[in-house]
């Protein structure tokens, strides 16, 4: 399974968009109040506000997961 993460802050709601469509992300999960991963079998990614993965917990989320699941991590800087 391949992850993606992402944040917003900075970036106008266009280029979000635009990251996300050219990278096929079919799901984004909203990390910043509960992640919910159980039953994603697709394609997706992590959301947040801070523009730049190693400042944000979604590293340690997407660190996790390569870890105990073995997914590949792309951050969308």
């Amino acid at each position: 399974m391949k992850l993606f993460t992402i944040g917003y802050g900075g970036r106008h709601k266009d280029e979000l968009i635009s990251m996300l469509r050219e990278n096929y992300i079919q799901v984004v999960v909203d990390v910043r109040l509960r992640p919910g991963l159980h039953s994603i079998k697709k394609p997706f990614c992590l959301l947040c506000a801070e523009k730049n993965a190693v400042d944000c917990h979604r590293k340690l989320i997407a660190d996790y997961l390569i870890e105990t699941k073995g997914v590949s991590v792309v951050h969308l800087e």
